[in-house]
């Protein structure tokens, strides 16, 4: 089962933008991919461009979280179109 990519928030599309205005394109582009899977991503204690935007980092990774487990949920709360249409004509 495969999740859809999640958009990005406006708080990720901050850090991400943050990032890459101090040069850190390497840890934007793992974190945006991360984040649009509906992971969480690591940001270094000792990497200086994470100053000052770490508080908005941890909520996006939190937000990347949530959304991933609520589309999870999502998922496994609708059934599939083909396998109620099989129960309804099998009379299940």
């Amino acid at each position: 089962m495969t999740l859809p990519r999640q958009k990005l928030n406006e708080n990720q599309q901050y850090v991400l933008a943050v990032l890459r205005q101090r040069g850190d394109d390497l840890t934007a582009n793992a974190t945006e991919t991360a984040w649009t899977q509906g992971e969480q991503y690591y940001l270094d204690s000792r990497n200086r461009t994470g100053k000052g935007i770490r508080q908005a980092f941890i909520k996006g990774n939190n937000e990347a979280e949530v959304t991933h487990c609520m589309s999870f949920h999502r998922e496994l709360a609708e059934p599939e179109p083909a396998k109620t249409a099989i129960k309804k004509a099998s009379g299940e």
